[in-house]
């Protein structure tokens, strides 16, 4: 018997001027900078995030990134770096459905996030990378 994954994930590096608008659309409280026909706005209640170095989006946590180096470095962040490695985690709508009949959406939302953190956490150790946020 086959068992089809639960979680699969996607990785995709993006220079400063295409990080701005791929965040935007990720933000969990969107500002509308893009206008995407997959972003279904009667369900935007249920959209969660969670931003480090107090940071209120992850676009916010990425300026505050870029002045950090400015601020080591003394040079700004060169336009053919790439400052943003997104990773988008694709979860299982019938698993997690299943889950938030058995436990509740809040619980499975806060569980989910607990959860995202970690795997941040354990990609910037594997990795060296800094995190910026997530957006559920």
């Amino acid at each position: 018997m086959s068992v089809l994954p639960r979680v699969g994930v996607h990785c995709c590096y993006y220079k400063r001027k295409e990080a701005i608008p791929v965040l935007d659309h990720a933000d969990a409280k969107r500002s509308g900078l893009t206008n995407s026909d997959n972003v279904h706005w009667e369900r935007s209640t249920d959209n969660a995030g969670y931003y480090f170095h107090g940071a209120s989006s992850c676009a916010e946590a990425l300026d505050l990134m870029c002045q950090k180096h400015k601020e080591v470095t003394g040079k700004k962040v060169r336009v053919d770096n790439n400052v943003l490695f997104e990773h988008v985690l694709c979860l299982s709508e019938k698993h997690y459905s299943k889950l938030e009949k058995l436990n509740g959406k809040d619980k499975v939302k806060l569980a989910t996030i607990k959860r995202l953190k970690q795997y941040a956490m354990a990609v910037k150790s594997e990795l060296g990378v800094e995190v910026l946020g997530l957006d559920l």
